[in-house]
């Protein structure tokens, strides 16, 4: 049979494990990089945080700051949410469009409900 004569051939040149050694030697670099990177992320862990930093004294510029910047984001929150009468308008106008399905007693929505808010 060729293919068990051609098997043969590659085991017996040594051409199938020089490429195993490679793929072994490859992996082995590839893990003592990644172990060299860890112990140097652990090494650093006694460092603090650059995410931490400490509060701004009160009254200086970047207090002001972090104040206005606080305020501008939950105003930009609270104007998504939609207030008592917006919610008030949408409640009435899905329980106007709900239907009772006959077969199964549920309450459905029809699935094409004009909701403008201003």
């Amino acid at each position: 049979m060729m293919w068990v004569r051609n098997l043969r051939r590659f085991i017996g040149s040594g051409a199938g494990l020089g490429f195993e050694a490679l793929m072994e030697l490859e992996t082995k670099r590839i893990l003592l990089d990644i172990f060299k990177e860890k112990q140097q992320k652990s090494n650093e862990a006694d460092t603090i945080p650059s995410f931490y930093k400490k509060k701004p004294e009160e009254g200086s510029i970047s207090y002001w700051v972090q104040r206005l910047a606080k305020f501008r984001f939950l105003k930009k929150q609270s104007d998504l949410l939609l207030n008592d009468d917006d919610l008030d308008a949408m409640w009435v106008c899905l329980r106007e469009n709900c239907v009772i399905d006959d077969a199964t007693n549920v309450e459905k929505v029809l699935a094409s409900i004009p909701i403008y808010f201003q």
